[in-house]
């Protein structure tokens, strides 16, 4: 069957390469060897001249017919939906019969038939209707070539079905063409994938393994610790009772101590927390409500910073299914960051928007020191820090809770511009504003 590439389209799961010419991988020798192999040559050729006379003027009601058996299954009935269609390919049906007479076999019929094949890839008629169609020519045209089966109607006979064997072929070849370019191409996109997968587990089992012995380090840590705490404050109390002497130097000693345990405990439960997260526990959340509350119990710290915060408060608010005590902590950490980035004071501004995609998406954006470059591909890795006493857990946790939540986080800066964050939450997360909210 012949048709042309503007064959009406059916829905496919996936697209079918274009070539456009024969797939290198069936050029002209392999042609010329396919014809060898059938032993069609220059006296098959002249047969097939020589039915011009006879056939010549059957073609148009042999087409006819041919597509009147198409249209009566439902499985082919599909390729000719349309009557202008249906027409542009019976014209090419006409121009195929009839090139069977004209004698030229060679490069410009391989890349036309290898063509059509693709078409009807593409348009979605399955190999066995378009092989199983040639029976109709075959029982049509024999008839015509055999009326007395002398030598010479039997020669010119075998010499049209070899053409159309051979044509078989070349249409077969581009189905199966194509399909191996793309299992091909499928294929380089997983064993890219898995490749980079299989890295980045490795990566992940190390930082897994640091982590579990960090979170045992600061679990014996943890008792010792509080022990000093206590001592310290019993031993503040102490002095705050001498009246006769001067204490000064000693209150200054014991803060500083005070002040060293509480950032060890900061840093322990940083461990903790990234070595041992939590199972999430959704619920719906008003997502605008509960960042104008972490806004507003982070806005007297970062005054004392001279840190002015914003919350964009513009457009509906969605609510969202979050796991509230980990967002909630997750944000806390970007706003600290933010703090840390503006020593000299500056501005912090969260929004909340749409996405691209159909999500919620939560921005902070600071007007701090930024991140250099070389820095930037590597902030949310577990461990890696570019603060003197930094733990390099706070991104990696915001990572790790927004991979639980099905979310992703990225971050772009400008060296002494500031820093943007966006929390991006997919759409599977939006939850319906007339659920319970806790």
């Amino acid at each position: 069957m012949a048709s042309e590439p503007d064959a009406p389209q059916t829905n496919r799961p996936w697209k079918i390469p274009d070539y456009g010419i024969a797939p290198e991988s069936f050029g002209e020798d392999l042609w010329e060897e396919c014809k060898r192999f059938l032993d069609f040559g220059p006296a098959d050729v002249q047969r097939l001249k020589t039915l011009q006379p006879d056939f010549r003027s059957e073609i148009e009601p042999l087409v006819n017919r041919f597509y009147d058996h198409l249209l009566s299954f439902e499985n082919t009935r599909h390729v000719l939906a349309r009557e202008d269609v249906a027409g542009r390919l019976k014209g090419a049906q006409q121009r195929y019969l009839s090139s069977l007479m004209d004698g030229d076999f060679g490069g410009a019929y391989l890349r036309d038939r290898l063509r059509i094949g693709l078409v009807h890839e593409r348009i979605g008629l399955a190999p066995r209707w378009y092989l199983g169609a040639y029976w109709i020519y075959i029982r049509e045209l024999l008839p015509k070539l055999l009326p007395e089966s002398s030598t010479e109607s039997m020669g010119r006979a075998l010499s049209l079905l070899k053409i159309m064997l051979l044509d078989m072929m070349l249409v077969t070849e581009s189905y199966v063409g194509s399909t191996l370019a793309l299992v091909r191409e499928q294929n380089e996109r997983l064993e890219q994938t898995v490749a980079e997968r299989t890295q980045q587990l490795s990566k992940w089992e190390r930082l897994a393994a640091v982590g579990s012995m960090a979170a045992k380090v600061a679990h014996e840590i943890r008792n010792p610790l509080s022990s000093v705490t206590l001592n310290v404050e019993l031993l503040s109390d102490e002095v705050a009772g001498y009246s006769n002497c001067d204490t000064r130097e000693a209150v200054e000693l014991l803060r500083s101590i005070q002040s060293e345990a509480d950032r060890l405990r900061r840093l322990m439960d940083e461990y903790m927390s990234f070595a041992r997260m939590p199972l999430t526990n959704l619920e719906v959340v008003d997502v605008r409500q509960f960042v104008k509350q972490i806004a507003k119990f982070s806005a007297p710290e970062l005054l004392r910073n001279r840190i002015e915060i914003e919350v964009a408060d513009s457009g509906p608010s969605p609510t969202l299914l979050l796991d509230r005590d980990q967002i909630r902590q997750v944000l806390l950490n970007l706003l600290r960051n933010s703090q840390e980035a503006m020593p000299e004071g500056g501005n912090v501004t969260i929004s909340i928007t749409g996405d691209s995609e159909g999500g919620v998406e939560i921005g902070i954006t600071d007007t701090g020191v930024g991140i250099d470059t070389v820095d930037l591909e590597r902030v949310f890795d577990p461990f890696y820090s570019t603060k003197d006493m930094g733990t390099g857990l706070g991104l990696a946790f915001v990572r790790q809770v927004l991979t639980e939540h099905g979310g992703r986080v990225t971050c772009t800066s400008q060296p002494g511009r500031g820093a943007a964050f966006r929390l991006i939450f997919p759409e599977r997360l939006q939850a319906d504003s007339t659920q319970p909210q806790s």
